[in-house]
């Protein structure tokens, strides 16, 4: 295989090593504690990257689009779609799935999103499964604790449905400060999921499932008594947003944009060819749009579409027009969308291109076929 030197840039580079410390260390800990692991594959949408997540033992797959779930149904016959899904024609695609044999859990938080699903799985002649979003504090999508039983209630009335279980995504975590914030929101996230399973028991229903879901939290929320599923997704790669929370360190982070220095037009400023369309927008009102690795006392501040703007720091020598950095994204899971392909390495050594298969959202004509 060719290497570095011969890629164009921006690319978006995996480090293979990074990567698979990553993978097992979640895994084993896993094990560990006896927890089932579903990750999310929104992060990297990459189905070889799936599969080696399932060979370390995930017992299925999260996604989040219906086009995600098509290509997945490639490598697993068991996806959990992690939101409500109320457009009739993606239903659709999950019902014809499932039809085919693949296991779909597909979210839910409505009566609404409850008959629509129940109707989609109906009209395939499919079995498909519910799980109840839980709002555990983020204050997005998800029912209340102590509403989780009436609409477990409808579940078991809808034809072509059963009650899975239910799940949260603790995303309020990303906005912890200080020593002790991490613990402090698993606690109540787990106290919250609580209150949801034992409401439907209350019912003579079964919770199969009581899954949450978030990389900083990792290593804490699963651990409570009760929680039987975790669902990290940035975890395979890390970013910026990880290293700033104290989830991960710099060396944790396997996914890293292949760009170079293009102008150094005064004074410290440097300008790179790694943009908004190759790391994402996230960061760019903190004008922190991303870390060098090589560099980390460089201050990438700034970006427009295909320029990026780095500060250098004082005390070291400024780059040469031409040389390369590799920037870790400030949100690795956007900026991995807008590439065609993962540049697999090892040091300097590309061992393969994978294709990111699941990225966008998949051809119109797919879902009016």
């Amino acid at each position: 295989m060719p290497s570095l030197h011969d890629l164009p840039t921006p690319a978006m580079l995996v480090d293979v090593d990074v990567m698979e410390h990553n993978l097992t260390e979640l895994a084993d800990f896993a094990r560990e504690i006896d927890r089932q692991v579903r990750p999310h594959t929104k992060t990297h949408k990459c189905p070889a990257l799936g599969r080696r997540q399932l060979e370390l033992g995930a017992v299925g797959l999260t996604v989040a689009t219906a086009w995600e779930a098509e290509v997945f149904a490639a490598v697993t016959n068991d996806l959990f779609v992690a939101r409500s899904m109320l457009d009739h024609v993606a239903l659709k695609r999950l019902a014809a799935l499932a039809s085919r044999g693949t296991r779909m859990i597909v979210g839910v938080d409505s009566v609404e999103g409850v008959e629509a699903l129940s109707r989609a799985a109906t009209a395939y002649g499919a079995h498909m499964e519910a799980r109840i979003e839980i709002d555990s504090g983020q204050n997005r999508c998800g029912v209340a604790p102590e509403e989780a039983a009436p609409l477990a209630r409808h579940i078991r009335a809808a034809p072509h449905l059963d009650l899975d279980g239910i799940f949260t995504h603790e995303g309020h975590v990303y906005s912890v400060t200080g020593p002790g914030g991490v613990d402090s929101v698993a606690k109540r996230v787990a106290a919250a999921m609580e209150v949801a399973a034992n409401a439907i028991r209350a019912e003579n229903m079964e919770v199969h499932s009581v899954s949450v879901g978030s990389t900083p939290a990792r290593f804490v929320t699963p651990r409570y008594e009760g929680i039987t599923e975790m669902r990290p997704g940035t975890y395979i790669f890390n970013d910026l947003t990880a290293i700033l929370l104290a989830a991960a360190r710099p060396e944790d982070c396997a996914a890293s944009v292949l760009t170079t220095v293009i102008s150094q037009p005064c004074g410290r400023r440097v300008v790179v060819d790694a943009g908004r369309k190759a790391l994402g927008s996230d960061g760019v009102a903190r004008e922190s749009v991303g870390y060098i690795l090589e560099h980390p006392r460089a201050k990438f501040r700034a970006a427009s579409e295909e320029h990026g703007i780095i500060d250098w720091h004082e005390d070291e020598e400024l780059p040469r027009l031409g040389d390369r950095l590799r920037v870790v994204p400030y949100h690795v899971c956007p900026a991995v969308d807008l590439h065609d392909e993962l540049v697999m390495v090892r040091g300097e050594e590309i061992l393969d291109i994978l294709p990111i298969e699941a990225r966008g959202y998949g051809p119109l004509a797919k879902g009016m076929e």
